[in-house]
């Protein structure tokens, strides 16, 4: 594997901000966000990275609420947002990118990596649904969730990742979902897959391949090798979702055939 990155350095603890979407669909309001700051070496190997050093990183929450007359929460929808400090070309680039995911997040975004269909519409709906089917006093009592929290899980001079993990809960089987970011600090550019790793896309789709039969023969769940072969071997590298830790790549896999939720698998080959 080809090392895009430098050696590990410190990564943050990122604490949120919050801001909330009315039903009216408002722009949010930012209220005060509690952050930490990232040191970076004496001597960096980008002088153009990053303008600020060190570099401070906060998360925005976004969020739209359900209540009953007493104000108690019968539904949470939100949004955890990466912000980097600063208005360079590169933090504004990755910024940006970040303001077009939680917009897709809601309404749906051709432009946004994952949500090219937004979840506000469908999950208020269900919201709605399961209200008039229990009542509010019961859907007090465990909330409906529609969520995505954030986390860095790599930083360095030159590669800063981050990991989003999603949860949905609206009454019926609750869903988890994952989705990474992986930003070159030099141009703020999203980098696939392939910026990572070198490798033939025949012999990485393999690898996938036993991986996926490793892990389901691990849980005793029953399969067909066939069914994971034709599966992925229309994928290029670069159709992977994924996350760097600075050492390892983690795979990141829709609910299957075999398995009813999302999952991570570290990459081996």
């Amino acid at each position: 594997m080809k090392k895009f990155v430098i050696p590990l350095l410190v990564c943050l603890l990122v604490l949120s901000g919050c801001s909330e979407f009315s039903d009216q669909q408002e722009a949010p309001e930012s209220s005060s966000q509690e952050t930490t700051e990232a040191g970076y070496d004496n001597n960096p190997t980008l002088s153009n990275a990053l303008d600020i050093t060190p570099t401070v990183i906060s998360f925005e929450r976004t969020a739209s609420y359900r209540k009953d007359e007493n104000g108690n929460i019968l539904a949470e929808m939100y949004f955890d947002k990466p912000v980097l400090a600063g208005n360079s070309v590169v933090i504004c680039k990755i910024n940006t990118i970040f303001d077009i995911e939680c917009q897709g997040f809601f309404y749906g975004s051709e432009e946004s990596k994952f949500f090219k269909t937004g979840h506000y519409d469908y999950f208020f709906e269900s919201v709605r649904s399961v209200r008039e089917r229990y009542g509010d006093a019961a859907v007090a009592q465990q909330p409906l969730e529609c969520t995505n929290d954030a986390e860095i899980v790599y930083q360095s001079n030159e590669l800063i990742c981050f990991k989003l993990s999603g949860y949905w809960m609206a009454g019926g089987v609750s869903d988890h979902s994952y989705y990474g970011y992986a930003f070159n600090l030099t141009t703020g550019e999203l980098l696939q897959i392939s910026s990572l790793i070198d490798v033939s896309i025949n012999i990485f789709n393999k690898n996938v391949t036993d991986m996926l039969c490793n892990n389901y023969a691990q849980y005793d769940i029953p399969f067909l090798r066939s069914d994971i072969e034709n599966t992925y071997k229309a994928y290029r590298l670069d159709d992977y979702n994924y996350y760097y830790d600075g050492s390892d790549i983690y795979l990141i896999f829709s609910q299957d055939q075999y398995y009813n939720d999302s999952y991570i698998l570290k990459y081996t080959g």
